[in-house]
């Protein structure tokens, strides 16, 4: 495990947000075994939870709003748009994203990364 606290503050209480950027596996496998993996990704108008799921294998899973957006492995993350378009899907991808990973966007209706199309399902090494 990393020495990084990707909890925050949840001392205090709700919202339980991320604390920084998800570094590595060991960053997604803290939120997932906490006391609240549900966690707010992105506040557009109101907080958008992904729920932080491990398997037995000890990959993540990141499910919003009943679909899963990202898996985190040792690897990396791949990260879903899931076909949505919005401001909620490119803020909680963007949240998601390694540090490093090229801004996510939206253009002419469609999600872009860089401002290429997005690579559905793609793997973003750490």
């Amino acid at each position: 495990m990393t020495g990084r606290d990707v909890l925050g503050r949840d001392g205090l209480g709700g919202p339980y947000l991320i604390n920084g950027p998800i570094e590595c596996l060991e960053d997604a496998q803290r939120i997932a075994r906490s006391d609240h993996p549900s966690r707010a990704v992105v506040n557009t108008n109101g907080y958008r939870y992904a729920k932080f799921t491990e398997r037995g294998d000890g990959t993540v899973e990141a499910v919003m709003m009943g679909h899963r957006i990202a898996e985190f492995t040792p690897r990396g993350v791949s990260l879903w748009t899931c076909g949505f378009t919005g401001p909620t899907t490119t803020g909680a991808l963007t949240a998601l994203a390694p540090p490093g990973t090229p801004s996510i966007s939206t253009e002419d209706g469609k999600v872009v990364l860089g401002g290429r199309p997005f690579p559905e399902g793609d793997l973003f090494p750490w």
